[in-house]
């Protein structure tokens, strides 16, 4: 087995710098001939660091995990702070949908009749001696991936 005799000093040495990197206009253009294959056409007076379809749809899914990751911890945070100081432990399920999009879009859906009838059900059951799936957080967690206008159909149903 062959040992390296490098000095400790060397190990320990930083790493060559890098150049530092210009952020003009010029230098984010692309240069490889292949990747340009892959870039869409820039349309007129548009900048050429514009992001490609596929940045775009990464930007956006990173922007719908962070809304969810929020609208998550809201839920979450609701249901510690009525556990910890109301006689009462259970949220209203009213309280658990806080995406704005859904919100928006179902203005005063959840005061309806058949939807406090559905309600009471669901806190009663939760009341109840077997457990319920999903937790109280993840309830309304479907609505809260996807926003309103991501929505392209909504299929309900219920297996008898």
């Amino acid at each position: 087995m062959a040992s390296s005799s490098k000095a400790l000093g060397e190990l320990l040495r930083s790493p060559k710098r890098l150049r530092p990197i210009s952020l003009s206009p010029e230098s984010m253009t692309l240069k490889s001939p292949l990747s340009t294959l892959h870039a869409p056409p820039l349309i007129a007076g548009e900048h050429p660091s514009a992001l490609t379809l596929e940045q775009a749809k990464r930007v956006d899914a990173g922007r719908s995990l962070s809304r969810w990751k929020r609208n998550l911890s809201i839920c979450s945070e609701r249901i510690a702070t009525r556990k910890g100081t109301h006689s009462d432990p259970y949220v209203k399920l009213g309280e658990l949908l806080v995406e704005e999009t859904w919100l928006e879009a179902l203005p005063g859906e959840l005061q309806k009749p058949y939807a406090q009838n559905l309600c009471r059900f669901v806190e009663m059951e939760m009341r109840g001696i077997a457990p319920i799936y999903p937790p109280p957080h993840l309830i309304f967690n479907a609505l809260h991936l996807t926003s309103f206008d991501e929505v392209k159909a909504v299929i309900i149903g219920q297996i008898m």
